[in-house]
């Protein structure tokens, strides 16, 4: 263990170095504060500092205040000699960053034993910041891997979307090539949320905004003959793990695509507005258009369309309902808790 000892009188210093070093400490001594705070700003500057009050150039008190403003870490753990006893005087050094305080004349055999004491503390120490190390490096190693793993399956979910879009071109049945490109529209959803995933440094916290901005752009790219519908957004700024945005991403496909394809025409124009907002504990996300609506005999409960029943699924699974009813075209509504 390295110890430094800072005192100016000779034949002190020389008895504790002597002393020290007999009991297997690596003594550096020096006889003014200076060359005691030039040690202590080396790489590798001991965790054991014996500091005498009063020195040439800089005393001990100084030494000992720089000393804790420039190092951010609990050492060295630091004792103070001085003539100076008095209360006042032992609460300023205590106050001022020493770990303990002797008065001269001292017992070396009682300094030692403190000595052996700060020993002890700088060894948990420094075990315990090892210990936070190792820690750190295996987080890092872990967002590293997640991060590679989010990575090969972004990469593979847009195989796959590539692979569904171009079976659908490669289609002449015009509702097969749809059943294609609805399953596309479903793995792009996860896809964009991968992309929000890579760069993120919280998975808990993904900003739901820019995650449905996204997706609801993408969307509308694969309609270039609904380019007179208007889209009015209302999201709120909130955060959500990515295991409620997945589903709430195919929720909100499944809602966008079915307007675009059942409720205007080609070249028709129209609004679409979608809503994501909270209130009080509740989330809600609405999408409403001024579309055709629904049939006059239509029944959620009853419909057998693959996009609602998925979409129903996906609701239950975040725990959440869903209703789909004509209010000036349709309203679709999604509602949960977190």
């Amino acid at each position: 263990m390295k110890l430094l000892i800072a005192e100016d009188d000779n034949t002190s210093r020389e008895i504790l170095t002597a002393f020290f070093s007999k009991y297997g400490y690596e003594v550096t001594a020096v006889d003014n504060g200076s060359k005691a705070l030039e040690i202590m700003e080396e790489p590798d500057s001991p965790d054991l500092v014996i500091l005498d009050w009063i020195m040439p150039e800089i005393d001990g008190l100084e030494v000992c205040r720089r000393i804790r403003k420039n190092k951010k870490s609990q050492l060295p753990y630091i004792i103070m000699l001085t003539i100076k006893g008095n209360t006042d005087d032992i609460i300023t050094a205590l106050s001022d960053g020493a770990d303990d305080y002797m008065s001269k004349p001292y017992d070396t055999e009682e300094l030692k034993a403190r000595v052996d004491v700060g020993m002890r503390l700088v060894n948990f120490i420094l075990k315990q910041q090892e210990a936070e190390r190792k820690i750190t490096e295996l987080f890092t190693e872990k967002e590293l891997l997640l991060k590679e793993v989010h990575h090969r399956v972004k990469n593979n979910i847009s195989t796959i979307e590539s692979m569904l879009r171009l079976q659908a071109d490669l289609i002449q049945d015009g509702s097969f090539r749809h059943i294609l490109n609805d399953a596309a529209g479903r793995v792009q959803s996860m896809r964009i949320l991968y992309e929000k995933l890579l760069p993120a440094s919280d998975y808990k916290n993904i900003s739901v905004k820019a995650y449905l901005d996204d997706l609801i752009t993408a969307i509308l790219n694969l309609f270039p003959s609904k380019r007179y519908i208007l889209f009015k957004n209302e999201i709120g700024d909130y955060t959500l793990s990515e295991k409620i945005l997945i589903p709430l991403g195919i929720i909100l496909n499944e809602m966008i695509t079915n307007i675009m394809k059942y409720a205007f025409d080609d070249g028709q124009s129209g609004v679409i507005n979608i809503e994501f907002q909270k209130h009080d504990s509740e989330y809600v996300l609405k999408v409403m258009d001024n579309g055709r609506g629904l049939p006059d005999n239509f029944d959620v409960e009853k419909s057998a369309g693959y996009g609602l029943m998925l979409i129903k699924l996906l609701a239950s699974q975040i725990k959440g309902s869903f209703s789909i009813r004509n209010k000036n075209g349709v309203v679709c509504e999604v509602m949960f808790n977190v």
